[in-house]
């Protein structure tokens, strides 16, 4: 059940239109960086290179890879796995022509891949990797990658700038879901049309949570919540209303579930250390490193390997 719930969550977050979640934790000039390393790493693969991403979302990186592979007529062959039923090209419609020409395998789990042995040229992962088990997706990617083949996967830092900020959420959602029960009140509201009680709730809400790092998602949904009260007669009837504040509630809920995977997926240095351990064992000659922002603190850990 823990495992539907999570797919489900990331069924839905997929389902939206966003190419990438990590510029939502980031500056923008720290999102180019990022994609600079990536392009970077990609423009040094051999001319026709095999190339899959692992938990690759709405495909970010295979955009990237293929964006390479033209300016450098590199040939690529790009692949985009993910644990979600993923469908980049009808969830970004203006990238469809782009994705159309990525491989995805959605429903698709790193523990076992539906690849044959030594069939990729490089596996790539961003903030992704480790929301699995690290040893026998450890083990896959040394089947599926050939000799001298590369991996890279920049992986959440359990002491990390985005952790930190995405701490208080997780109490905050609980809050709103199972203590004050911010959507039955509104509604109620909704229904008696009278919005005392739903006001309140809101304030204290706000008022509970006020100094945590991280306000912007909960002050908006304080807002939208408010705006559906007072905007109660601009809804077409109450199954859409119902329909509106369902959905509403079921993100919030879903959203609760990736953070409390983010935060069992973060890797402090012993697991970092293990993972590198482990891929050595594989035959792997194996570098890691912090990756820090330009603003200071540590985003996540960089490891890269190359099959022996």
């Amino acid at each position: 059940m823990e495992t539907d719930a999570k797919k489900q969550a990331w069924d839905r977050q997929w389902r939206g239109k966003i190419l990438s979640t990590c510029a939502q934790h980031m500056d923008p000039d720290a999102g180019r960086e990022m994609g600079a390393d990536w392009a970077k790493f990609l423009g040094k693969l051999p001319v026709g290179s095999k190339i899959l991403d692992i938990g690759t979302g709405n495909g970010l990186l295979p955009l990237i890879a293929l964006q390479v592979s033209d300016a450098a007529k590199k040939d690529f062959e790009v692949h985009g796995a993910d644990f979600a039923d993923i469908d980049p090209g009808k969830a970004l419609p203006d990238y469809a022509p782009h994705l159309a020409r990525v491989t995805f395998h959605p429903g698709c789990r790193t523990e076992n891949l539906p690849f044959p042995d030594q069939n990729f040229e490089a596996v790539l992962a961003q903030h992704a990797f480790e929301y699995g088990d690290l040893a026998k997706s450890a083990v896959e990617v040394a089947r599926i990658l050939k000799r001298s083949g590369k991996f890279r996967f920049l992986m959440h830092a359990a002491d990390s700038e985005i952790i930190k900020s995405n701490v208080c959420k997780i109490e905050q959602s609980r809050y709103i879901l199972e203590n004050v029960k911010l959507f039955e009140l509104t509604r109620e509201a909704v229904k008696i049309g009278e919005g005392e009680a739903l006001k309140g709730a809101l304030g204290i809400t706000a008022s509970r949570f006020e100094k945590d790092l991280n306000t912007g998602d909960l002050n908006q949904l304080l807002d939208l919540l408010w705006g559906a009260f007072e905007q109660r007669d601009n809804f077409e009837s109450d199954d859409v209303f119902q329909t509106w504040i369902s959905e509403n509630q079921a993100e919030l809920a879903a959203q609760k579930v990736r953070i409390e995977a983010l935060m069992g997926a973060a890797l402090d240095k012993a697991g970092i250390k293990k993972l590198e351990k482990t891929f050595k064992g594989l035959g792997f000659e194996v570098k890691t490193s912090p990756v820090n922002s330009k603003v200071g603190g540590q985003v996540g850990w960089l490891m890269e390997g190359e099959k022996q």
